[in-house]
């Protein structure tokens, strides 16, 4: 077993997993696509390709029946995500794209503007979308057909700040910056993402727990290692943070020690000097039933 959690067990059918250090922090996190009994398709952060390749090699040479490809230079990723997404695509396909034909976390290999790709729908933005991943040389033709069959629907580009702010609203952890080597998957709140049969061995005493926090003053927006405190103790650090366009809230992601995890806490955090009020949400402030990710 290379993750924490099992792997989709059917064709099509789309999985997160964290691979861990001996000590049960994350490793590394992994977008597992099972294509084919056969043939699983991974995907993890750009920033982690080379020791993803170093894992995945060397875990490889374990089960002999298995060889690792890295297409990281032949395969680009397009994301189509909105809730005018599937609008702007059924046009372009003769696959359907409706919920019954193509559900929510699953994958399919189809064409798009006559070009073959693999289709996952999934979406770190939080509303309806899907990712293509299209051969590198492919890639310019179906970025043209996108944005033209767009243009009628006001189609715009997003960047790394606005997915960041919208992943936050919807409470979504981040590798590298909410997830470390430092804390488990249950300290991160991904317990669901841990298999049964996994979890004792990450249980901790006095762990910590991460929690989703709206700032209550409007101020600049926080960003990692910013602590937080409960009454005039200590009781945890934000690892990401950034004002939510589409809820009006600013958030941010932290740890809490027992502490600050208490019911009734009052809790504060000191942001670039200045003493923030921060309450604890209960559910992501956006769409926290996936009624946009399912529609």
């Amino acid at each position: 077993t290379l993750g924490a959690n099992r792997a989709p067990a059917k064709d099509g059918r789309i999985g997160l997993t964290h691979a861990l250090t001996p000590s049960g922090g994350v490793f590394s996190e992994f977008t597992v696509c099972r294509l084919a009994a056969d043939h699983v398709l991974l995907t993890s952060a750009a920033a982690a390709r080379r020791q993803d390749a170093a894992l995945l090699t060397a875990h490889a040479k374990t089960h002999e029946a298995v060889t690792v490809s890295d297409v990281t230079e032949k395969t680009g990723i397009l994301a189509v995500m909105g809730p005018e997404s599937r609008t702007l695509l059924q046009p372009l396909t003769d696959q359907a794209l409706s919920s019954t034909a193509f559900p929510w976390l699953s994958a399919q290999q189809i064409q798009v503007a006559g070009i073959a790709l693999t289709a996952l729908r999934v979406s770190y933005a939080g509303e309806l979308g899907w990712e293509l991943h299209v051969p590198m040389d492919r890639m310019k033709p179906l970025y043209d057909a996108l944005v033209a069959a767009g243009r009628p629907l006001d189609l715009a580009h997003f960047g790394a700040f606005a997915l960041n702010a919208m992943r936050l609203e919807k409470g979504y952890r981040a590798w590298g910056m909410d997830l470390s080597t430092e804390r488990t998957p249950l300290e991160a709140g991904l317990g669901h993402l841990v298999a049964p049969d996994a979890r004792k061995a990450l249980e901790r005493e006095g762990a910590f727990s991460m929690k989703l926090l709206e700032l209550e003053d409007g101020g600049p927006d926080p960003f990692a290692l910013h602590p937080v405190f409960a009454g005039g103790e200590v009781a945890g650090l934000i690892t990401s943070g950034a004002f939510g366009h589409r809820t009006g809230r600013t958030l941010a992601l932290a740890y809490l020690k027992p502490a600050g995890q208490a019911a009734g806490a009052s809790l504060s955090a000191r942001v670039l000097g200045r003493k923030v009020p921060v309450r604890v949400l209960a559910e992501a402030p956006y769409d926290p039933r996936n009624e946009r990710l399912k529609g």
